[in-house]
């Protein structure tokens, strides 16, 4: 990757890190780009024992996904999904592209899918609306 991608991947971590209630521990963040809109999923578990919470991802870091997105797709590199995995202070980073233009991800199954894949069979608690 080059310095700016890397630069705004480290921004959206530190911006994690930031938010009140999330300290090592297993973190799962995903942004899915699809035509100019940005959905994002939040959800931080502190031990294997504890249950997955999820959190709101705030403005700054949606904002940093769209930056990521545009960069990369100056480059040849758009994405429709960005993955972020976080255990103990060190991240892991993925990015899907999309097979075919207008290919589109259900977000509700998706999410599903990287929580299982993640996390394992848990319970995830969501705040109250």
């Amino acid at each position: 990757m080059n310095e700016k991608i890397d630069a705004i991947i480290n921004k959206i971590v530190h911006s994690i890190y930031s938010i009140k209630g999330i300290k090592k521990g297993q973190i799962l963040f995903y942004a899915l780009y699809e035509e100019d809109s940005m959905a994002s999923g939040l959800f931080y578990r502190a031990s294997i024992k504890e249950k997955i919470i999820y959190f709101d991802a705030d403005d700054t870091i949606v904002d940093n996904c769209f930056e990521l997105n545009s960069i990369m797709s100056k480059e040849n590199m758009q994405w429709n999904l960005f993955i972020l995995k976080i255990e103990n202070m060190k991240f892991n980073v993925e990015f899907k592209y999309p097979k075919k233009i207008g290919e589109t991800l259900n977000e509700t199954t998706l999410r599903e899918e990287l929580l299982e894949g993640y996390f394992g069979v848990s319970t995830v608690v969501y705040p109250p609306l």
